[in-house]
């Protein structure tokens, strides 16, 4: 009875392991669409402005953009780290057991 309850204990451990690092795993490309994303939006949103748009107001509306761009990839890597974390953990939580 032992054994049974013993390897299932493991199993169930080696099951949280890899949904834990499907998840990290998931974050990680999430973190990776949002950074494509948004360059290739700001770029093509600046790259717009610059064209259309002159004067302060046109300056100060990419400085904002740029603060916008610099924002998200503050997000990206928080998420990035967020993934990195459970990562961790997962493993720590395997060796333990």
């Amino acid at each position: 009875m032992f054994d049974n309850q013993e390897a299932y204990r493991k199993q169930q451990i080696n099951i949280q392991y890899r949904d834990a690092m499907r998840r990290a795993d998931r974050l990680e490309e999430l973190a990776n669409r949002l950074s494509r994303r948004a360059a290739v939006e700001i770029e093509n949103l600046s790259n717009d402005i610059s064209k259309q748009w002159e004067g302060d107001e046109a300056v100060l509306f990419l400085k904002k953009a740029a603060i916008i761009e610099s924002d998200i990839s503050k997000t990206v890597k928080n998420i990035r780290e967020c993934a990195s974390t459970i990562r961790r953990i997962a493993k720590q939580s395997l060796i333990i057991e």
